[in-house]
Protein backbone atom coordinates (compact mmCIF):
# COMPACT_ATOMS: atom_id res chain seq x y z
CA UNK A 1 0.00 0.00 0.00
CA UNK A 2 1.23 3.40 -0.92
CA UNK A 3 0.77 6.17 1.55
CA UNK A 4 0.59 9.75 -0.05
CA UNK A 5 1.77 12.90 1.74
CA UNK A 6 -1.47 15.02 2.81
CA UNK A 7 -2.93 17.55 4.83
CA UNK A 8 -4.79 18.13 8.31
CA UNK A 9 -7.94 19.30 5.87
CA UNK A 10 -8.13 16.26 3.66
CA UNK A 11 -7.20 13.98 6.96
CA UNK A 12 -10.41 15.46 8.82
CA UNK A 13 -12.81 15.20 5.08
CA UNK A 14 -12.23 11.90 4.93
CA UNK A 15 -12.64 10.62 8.66
CA UNK A 16 -16.08 12.29 8.49
CA UNK A 17 -17.55 11.08 5.56
CA UNK A 18 -16.11 7.45 6.87
CA UNK A 19 -17.78 7.87 10.26
CA UNK A 20 -21.14 9.12 8.58
CA UNK A 21 -20.72 5.83 6.42
CA UNK A 22 -19.89 3.65 9.48
CA UNK A 23 -23.21 4.70 11.39
CA UNK A 24 -26.45 4.05 9.42
CA UNK A 25 -29.10 6.84 9.65
CA UNK A 26 -26.40 9.03 10.68
CA UNK A 27 -25.66 10.27 7.11
CA UNK A 28 -26.71 13.76 8.17
CA UNK A 29 -26.00 14.00 11.73
CA UNK A 30 -22.40 14.00 12.17
CA UNK A 31 -20.54 17.49 13.02
CA UNK A 32 -17.25 18.62 13.06
CA UNK A 33 -16.91 21.19 16.17
CA UNK A 34 -13.32 22.77 17.73
CA UNK A 35 -12.65 22.99 21.37
CA UNK A 36 -14.05 21.11 23.67
CA UNK A 37 -17.48 23.36 24.83
CA UNK A 38 -19.10 23.96 21.79
CA UNK A 39 -21.96 21.47 20.63
CA UNK A 40 -23.77 22.27 17.60
CA UNK A 41 -27.14 23.83 17.67
CA UNK A 42 -29.42 20.78 16.54
CA UNK A 43 -32.38 19.55 17.58
CA UNK A 44 -32.01 15.77 16.87
CA UNK A 45 -32.27 13.45 19.48
CA UNK A 46 -28.89 11.73 18.69
CA UNK A 47 -25.74 12.83 17.03
CA UNK A 48 -22.32 12.65 16.20
CA UNK A 49 -19.80 14.86 17.33
CA UNK A 50 -16.00 15.42 16.40
CA UNK A 51 -13.20 17.66 17.47
CA UNK A 52 -9.59 17.44 16.38
CA UNK A 53 -7.60 18.94 18.89
CA UNK A 54 -4.11 20.00 17.84
CA UNK A 55 -0.73 17.47 17.62
CA UNK A 56 2.62 16.82 17.15
CA UNK A 57 5.07 17.26 14.53
CA UNK A 58 8.05 14.73 14.24
CA UNK A 59 10.96 17.51 14.26
CA UNK A 60 14.25 15.08 14.16
CA UNK A 61 12.67 13.89 11.02
CA UNK A 62 12.03 17.65 9.61
CA UNK A 63 15.90 18.15 9.97
CA UNK A 64 17.00 15.54 7.79
CA UNK A 65 17.46 15.47 4.21
CA UNK A 66 14.91 14.27 1.89
CA UNK A 67 11.03 15.10 0.40
CA UNK A 68 9.70 17.93 2.31
CA UNK A 69 6.93 16.43 4.88
CA UNK A 70 6.64 16.59 8.51
CA UNK A 71 5.15 13.59 10.02
CA UNK A 72 2.56 14.70 12.44
CA UNK A 73 0.47 12.36 15.34
CA UNK A 74 -2.74 13.79 16.73
CA UNK A 75 -5.57 12.45 17.88
CA UNK A 76 -9.51 12.86 17.31
CA UNK A 77 -12.08 12.77 19.64
CA UNK A 78 -15.55 11.19 18.26
CA UNK A 79 -18.38 11.99 20.78
CA UNK A 80 -21.83 10.35 20.60
CA UNK A 81 -24.57 12.64 22.24
CA UNK A 82 -27.74 11.64 22.80
CA UNK A 83 -31.28 12.76 24.16
CA UNK A 84 -32.32 10.59 27.55
CA UNK A 85 -35.42 10.37 29.78
CA UNK A 86 -34.15 9.04 32.84
CA UNK A 87 -37.48 6.85 34.16
CA UNK A 88 -38.29 7.37 38.00
CA UNK A 89 -36.32 4.69 39.26
CA UNK A 90 -33.31 6.51 37.88
CA UNK A 91 -32.22 4.25 35.30
CA UNK A 92 -30.62 4.40 31.76
CA UNK A 93 -30.70 1.44 30.95
CA UNK A 94 -33.15 1.90 27.08
CA UNK A 95 -30.52 4.54 25.96
CA UNK A 96 -27.43 2.60 26.88
CA UNK A 97 -27.67 -1.03 26.65
CA UNK A 98 -30.70 -1.73 24.45
CA UNK A 99 -30.58 -2.20 20.80
CA UNK A 100 -29.72 1.22 19.25
CA UNK A 101 -28.44 2.47 22.32
CA UNK A 102 -25.32 4.58 22.89
CA UNK A 103 -23.54 1.46 23.30
CA UNK A 104 -24.55 0.46 19.82
CA UNK A 105 -23.64 3.42 18.22
CA UNK A 106 -19.92 3.32 19.89
CA UNK A 107 -19.81 -0.26 18.21
CA UNK A 108 -20.58 0.61 15.43
CA UNK A 109 -18.20 3.74 15.17
CA UNK A 110 -15.18 1.32 16.88
CA UNK A 111 -15.82 -1.63 13.75
CA UNK A 112 -16.22 1.15 10.79
CA UNK A 113 -13.06 3.17 12.02
CA UNK A 114 -10.55 0.72 13.34
CA UNK A 115 -7.46 -0.02 11.35
CA UNK A 116 -8.41 2.32 7.96
CA UNK A 117 -5.90 4.11 6.61
CA UNK A 118 -8.68 6.14 5.01
CA UNK A 119 -7.98 4.69 1.90
CA UNK A 120 -10.39 5.94 -0.92
CA UNK A 121 -12.87 3.65 -1.93
CA UNK A 122 -12.74 4.58 -6.03
CA UNK A 123 -8.79 4.29 -5.38
CA UNK A 124 -8.22 0.89 -7.23
CA UNK A 125 -4.47 1.25 -6.00
CA UNK A 126 -5.69 1.58 -1.85
CA UNK A 127 -3.81 4.20 -1.58
CA UNK A 128 -3.60 5.29 2.09
CA UNK A 129 -2.97 9.00 3.73
CA UNK A 130 -2.64 7.55 7.38
CA UNK A 131 1.11 6.12 8.09
CA UNK A 132 -0.51 3.94 10.95
CA UNK A 133 -3.99 2.62 10.52
CA UNK A 134 -6.90 4.75 12.78
CA UNK A 135 -6.71 3.15 16.51
CA UNK A 136 -9.14 3.34 19.29
CA UNK A 137 -7.14 4.41 22.31
CA UNK A 138 -9.72 5.31 25.24
CA UNK A 139 -13.47 6.20 26.02
CA UNK A 140 -14.77 8.54 28.52
CA UNK A 141 -17.31 7.46 31.05
CA UNK A 142 -20.93 7.87 29.57
CA UNK A 143 -22.12 11.15 31.20
CA UNK A 144 -25.11 13.66 31.60
CA UNK A 145 -24.29 16.94 29.66
CA UNK A 146 -25.04 19.20 32.69
CA UNK A 147 -25.63 22.15 30.11
CA UNK A 148 -28.03 20.41 27.88
CA UNK A 149 -30.68 19.59 30.91
CA UNK A 150 -34.09 19.78 28.98
CA UNK A 151 -35.51 19.54 32.35
CA UNK A 152 -38.11 17.52 34.13
CA UNK A 153 -40.99 15.84 32.31
CA UNK A 154 -44.01 13.99 33.99
CA UNK A 155 -42.64 10.58 33.53
CA UNK A 156 -38.61 11.23 34.78
CA UNK A 157 -35.75 13.83 33.79
CA UNK A 158 -34.56 14.75 30.74
CA UNK A 159 -31.07 15.18 29.71
CA UNK A 160 -28.81 14.53 26.79
CA UNK A 161 -25.91 11.48 27.68
CA UNK A 162 -22.09 11.85 25.83
CA UNK A 163 -19.62 9.45 25.47
CA UNK A 164 -16.42 10.03 23.90
CA UNK A 165 -13.83 8.07 21.87
CA UNK A 166 -10.46 9.05 20.77
CA UNK A 167 -8.71 7.43 17.91
CA UNK A 168 -4.70 7.76 17.01
CA UNK A 169 -4.34 9.59 13.41
CA UNK A 170 -0.83 9.89 12.12
CA UNK A 171 -0.04 11.08 8.96
CA UNK A 172 3.00 12.92 6.49
CA UNK A 173 2.02 16.58 6.42
CA UNK A 174 2.41 17.27 2.76
CA UNK A 175 4.53 20.99 3.29
CA UNK A 176 4.25 21.45 -1.19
Amino acid sequence: MQINRTTKREVMQRLMALVRKSIPGFENRVYFCVGNEQTPNVRDHEFIVVRAPGGQFDQNVMRGSGPPVAPYSAEVVIEIRRNNRQDRTGTDEISVVDDLGILDIQESIITGLAGSYLELESDRFGTAILTEPLMPIMDSDIERDSNEVDGDSGSGTNSRLVLAMTFTVNFHWKLR
